[in-house]
């Protein structure tokens, strides 16, 4: 039987799988030229196995959501790459932006960071790794951080009403099948159970609507950390009357 899984390679030879493609095409003629989020998307296809050609199954039974560990952040990183990299973004934009993706050892002690393991599905770009003796499947995960408040004369120092949902991420090869609204679900139950009462998301735009379909209500724009002049859209949830009904 054709072994549809393989191990996620390490980040550092994904990198270097990925910088050789570049280069490759990077002495082309320009309209041939290959970006650096189309270098990152074939580096991950080559490495872990694509399906092209062959129908994807959209089988998902269940997801086993836990928290994050330091082992995990080589495969979060290269996850959060490739999942924002499906959206066409430019070499200059992902350069710029792979800082801020990155996964904080600060947010794993904080037990801030949670992944996503689905069960019963057989999608051919699965990302895995090996935990204990066993290898995983990790879909997705998603970074939480309580904000302070500015106004101090209205909070003290350990006021956790208002908290920020600073990563979501999903493998583009499992879209569209719960991996996101299970994410996000959980992220609210969290914030809720820490006593916050509102989770923040400055959502990138092609991920707007999703937030919006599971009960996000934007509130405004907010300049971006990593791309100069670039405005995200700001949603809130209400985590004490917001219940998600969309699907991811």
């Amino acid at each position: 039987m054709r072994q549809h899984y393989m191990v996620l390679p390490t980040a550092k030879h994904l990198f270097q799988q990925t910088r050789c493609l570049w280069i490759k095409h990077h002495h082309k003629q320009p309209s041939q030229r290959l970006s650096l989020a189309a270098a990152v998307t074939m580096a991950h296809g080559s490495e872990i196995g694509s399906t092209s050609g062959t129908k994807k199954s959209k089988t998902v039974r269940s997801v086993s959501i836990r928290e994050a560990t330091l082992t995990d952040i080589p495969v979060l990183n290269q996850l959060a790459l490739v999942s924002k990299a499906h959206w066409g973004y430019d070499t200059t934009f992902m350069d710029q932006c792979k800082e801020e993706l990155a996964v904080e050892p600060d947010s794993i002690f904080d037990h801030n960071v949670f992944v996503a393991n689905p069960t019963s599905c057989t999608s051919g770009t699965l990302s895995m790794h090996t935990v204990g003796q066993q290898e995983e499947q990790i879909a997705g995960f998603f970074t939480i951080e309580r904000q302070q408040q500015q106004d101090e004369s209205q909070s003290s120092p350990n006021n956790t009403a208002c908290w920020e949902l600073d990563a979501l991420f999903v493998d583009p090869s499992f879209m569209g099948r719960g991996i996101g609204k299970a994410l996000l679900t959980k992220a609210l139950a969290l914030v809720m159970s820490r006593g916050g009462q509102q989770l923040m998301v400055q959502s990138d735009p092609h991920a707007e609507l999703f937030y919006q379909r599971m009960g996000g209500k934007r509130v405004g724009k907010v300049a971006s950390s990593s791309i100069s002049g670039r405005m995200l859209p700001l949603l809130v949830f209400d985590v004490a009357q917001d219940v998600p009904m969309g699907d991811s």
